[in-house]
């Protein structure tokens, strides 16, 4: 006898774009920019029913150093998020996707970011 399927269909589902993975697309873009030297890493905890997710600058020549840009702090819903922007020391919410992206990019081209790129790009070589 098979067992009755009670979850429904399950692959009917539509995936989310969640933060971490908009994230790590950045991160694979910064790889691809500086010919692999630097990526964005993501890094995900769970905290009883909140996921904690930072996203660092990693410089793979210099002993996988790491600087870390943004800690993101958000439950299952993923929205409303909060983030630390730690190049700025500024606290986000973001209540939606549409804003959490407005805010990343914000950040990442930033000229405090952009000159952190650049000094690890130098020490690199």
């Amino acid at each position: 006898m098979c067992a009755k399927n009670m979850w429904g269909k399950l692959d009917e589902l539509e995936p989310v774009r969640t933060p971490t993975l908009i994230l790590k697309e950045q991160g694979n873009l910064l790889r691809n920019a500086t010919k692999g030297s630097l990526a964005g890493v993501t890094t995900l905890q769970t905290l009883g029913d909140e996921f904690l997710i930072d996203f660092d600058i990693t410089a793979f020549y210099l002993n996988e150093y790491r600087y870390t840009l943004l800690t993101l702090r958000h439950g299952l819903d993923i929205y409303p998020l909060t983030m630390q922007d730690k190049v700025h020391d500024v606290a986000y919410s973001c209540e939606s996707e549409e804003i959490f992206v407005q805010v990343v990019e914000q950040i990442l081209s930033s000229t405090e970011v952009r000159k952190i790129i650049q000094t690890l790009i130098s020490q690199s070589k």
